[in-house]
């Protein structure tokens, strides 16, 4: 027999039983859906995952000044010098922003937030973080260097404070301290390298010397964020600013996180989400398979009489059980059309082999 007779066959067959045809399609679709509809879901939270920490800066290192001393241990702090230290000694930092942040109460009109961010920045901050304005301007070196009492409010902020009405120009009191508002800034929604349920839409920014001269009365740091020109250069950045700073702060406790590490993590958890929502979906495939097996086991039993009456005429095993060539696909649509192709066979493998080992004379007489 030739390959179009085969293929007539098969088709006449298609025509004859079609809800039988139907239903052994439908459980390689539903196999073949589920896995593409999971393969992209996973892709595209990681790639959600990544556009989040992208937006919290650009190549992206921080020092912490680490976690609280305990009873017996003296608090060791970041302070301006140790920044200026980092800017002057460490060739691959493009841009450094130090930073302070508390919570303080802030009030606007007749309506008061108890305990709300506030975070005391340079004007580098805005281009190591990525931020972007919505209206005003954001804090530069003038108000840094008069500790002026200026602030940048995010979106949230300014919904509690003045029910979306423009901000710009507006006083507010932090710690009974009366600041201007200058600028609103974007909105960025929640941020996976401020924790969990934290947002830069939460915060109040004020200049860094106003933070630590007009409501703390300190002079230390709580954070340093440091750019890289390139993605490259954050490992041998890291090393210069350990350095430095364990020159000028012996066994300091000092924490140094990247942007690379994150996204190593983020990474991590989203591939062995998806890995584990592939297998759940693997499940649909081999229920799928089941029952293709059945259709197919039902399918050849009805046709034992014709599989007998060929190989009388001479059929071989070989032109019972047809070969098919199915190439392979890059990325997922690879996956599913191979995943789809094994069931198949698999399914179909042995009640074919089944059927080519048949007598003949048991066949024929097969009613």
């Amino acid at each position: 027999m030739r390959n179009q007779d085969y293929l007539r066959g098969a088709a006449d067959s298609l025509r004859t039983h079609r809800l039988r045809s139907f239903l052994t399609m439908l459980g390689v679709i539903v196999g073949v859906l589920t896995v593409v509809l999971t393969l992209g879901i996973g892709a595209g939270a990681q790639d959600a995952i990544h556009d989040r920490i992208e937006a919290l800066g650009s190549n992206l290192i921080v020092v912490n000044s680490g976690p609280p001393p305990g009873p017996s241990q003296q608090a060791i702090y970041l302070y301006a010098a140790d920044a200026e230290a980092i800017r002057d000694r460490c060739p691959l930092v493009r841009t450094i922003a130090p930073q302070q942040e508390t919570r303080l109460p802030v009030s606007a009109g007749g309506v008061q937030l108890t305990s709300n961010f506030v975070m005391g920045v340079s004007s580098s901050y805005a281009g190591a973080r990525r931020m972007t304005m919505t209206a005003g301007r954001f804090i530069d070196d003038a108000d840094d260097d008069r500790a002026d009492k200026v602030a940048v409010i995010g979106s949230t902020v300014r919904q509690y404070l003045f029910a979306g009405a423009d901000p710009i120009g507006q006083r507010i009191l932090i710690n009974g301290v009366d600041f201007e508002v200058i600028g609103l800034l974007d909105p960025k929604g929640d941020s996976p390298g401020l924790g969990p349920g934290m947002s830069t839409d939460d915060r109040i920014y004020v200049p860094l010397t106003a933070l630590q001269a007009r409501l703390l009365g300190t002079t230390d740091l709580r954070v340093i964020a440091v750019t890289t020109a390139n993605q490259d250069d954050i490992p041998t950045a890291v090393g210069q600013i350990r350095r430095v700073l364990d020159e000028r702060h012996p066994d300091n406790p000092f924490e140094i996180k990247t942007q690379l590490e994150l996204m190593s993590t983020s990474s991590s958890i989203s591939g062995l989400v998806t890995a584990l929502l592939a297998a759940l979906a693997a499940v649909s495939l081999i229920v799928g398979a089941i029952g293709i097996m059945n259709i197919m086991l039902v399918s050849v039993h009805e046709r034992t009489r014709e599989i007998g009456i060929r190989r009388a005429v001479g059929a071989r095993r070989r032109h019972i059980v047809l070969p098919w060539r199915v190439p392979v696909l890059p990325g997922a649509l690879a996956l599913s059309l191979t995943a789809s192709t094994v069931v198949g066979i698999l399914s179909g493998l042995y009640p074919a082999q089944r059927a080519a080992r048949l007598d003949v004379s048991d066949a024929l007489r097969f009613e």
